[in-house]
This record gives C-alpha cells, sequence and structure tokens, in this order.
C-alpha cells in the first residue's frame, strides 16, 4: 500500500510518485509530513522545531527515520553527521 502514495502539488498542478518524491526530496512520500512539522512550513502556518532546517531535516529523518523513531532513539540523534 506505501507503494500507493502520491504527493500531489496545488500549487503548481503537478503529481509525484514514490520515485519522484525521493529524487526531488530526499525521502519518501511518508515521511514529508514529519519533514514538515521538523523544519516547519510558513504556508501552513506551522513553526517547526527550533533550529531545525531543511538540512538538519532531512539527516534526522534519512539517518533514524519517523518522527516516531527520533524520538525513540534520541540518543542517535548527537552520532548523526
Amino acid at each position: 500500500m506505501i507503494d500507493n502514495i502520491m504527493l500531489i502539488n496545488t500549487m503548481n498542478n503537478s503529481l509525484l510518485d514514490r520515485e519522484g518524491v525521493i529524487e526531488k526530496y530526499g525521502i519518501p512520500p511518508e515521511l514529508i509530513i514529519d519533514y514538515l512539522a521538523l523544519m516547519g512550513d510558513s504556508a501552513d502556518n506551522i513553526p517547526g522545531v527550533a533550529g531545525v532546517g531543511e538540512k538538519t531535516a532531512l539527516g534526522l529523518l534519512q539517518g533514524i527515520g519517523s518522527m516516531a523513531e527520533i524520538y525513540a532513539n534520541l540518543e542517535k540523534v548527537a552520532e548523526l553527521p
């Protein structure tokens, strides 16, 4: 079922499949919500985590996984490059 996830960008009317999302963002579509929650999204008035931008959010999600996995493995955060 996870392979059927698509990302729709209503701003430019584009549609990305799983591979397209990974190619564009560096993470699979199921982690996009976590990505936006970590770094914030001013368009949707989401403040994000203080000090976490695009690079840090991607590093956490690529290195550890979802926000639930990050929270369960906080000791690994300091080990990331």
